[in-house]
């Protein structure tokens, strides 16, 4: 997860305008970029820190409502090659593993890139081909570096190779 700086436009209605007026902006900036949660250019918003700039406003031609040109803090998940990522097991089937990060992102392990692992199809657990006490079972927690990514509809889809621990 990162922090960074992003530049937005929001609307607010007069009757939010007065002493807590940053309060209600950002309860209302929270609320729009969470509800818009994924962007190709950020990845998914996780949380909107602050507001650190009101840039400009005006007053919209086409209602009453206050238009704000302001910077927001946020936290961002974006999936980017050679990224790693540390996430919850959240499904397994004969193709691979599903890890879950923050909820948010799913990261598929595929099958091919578990070559060191097999498939107990009746426990439904990864199992080590050398020691078969090391495993991989819904609810484990694993780190995954990122080995491709693809954004569409507001989604990425992510696959990743385990990051062994030394």
């Amino acid at each position: 997860m990162e922090t960074k700086n992003i530049d937005i436009s929001m609307t607010i209605e007069p009757n939010y305008l007065g002493k807590n007026l940053k309060d209600n902006m950002l309860k209302k900036i929270s609320k729009d970029l969470k509800d818009n949660l994924c962007s190709q250019e950020h990845g998914y918003i996780i949380e909107v820190n602050k507001i650190t700039k009101i840039k400009d406003n005006a007053i919209s031609n086409a209602s009453s409502q206050i238009i704000f040109d302001v910077c927001v803090e946020i936290q961002a998940l974006k999936p980017e090659i050679d990224k790693i990522f540390e996430g919850e097991v959240c499904m397994i089937f004969s193709g691979g593993i599903f890890l879950c990060v923050l909820d948010k992102l799913k990261i598929l392990i595929p099958a091919t890139l578990l070559s060191k692992y097999k498939l107990d199809t009746k426990t439904n657990i990864y199992k080590n081909k050398i020691n078969d006490k090391l495993t991989i079972k819904k609810g484990d927690v694993l780190k995954v570096k990122i080995v491709g990514t693809k954004y569409s509809k507001k989604n990425f889809s992510s696959f990743g190779s385990i990051v062994e621990e030394e």
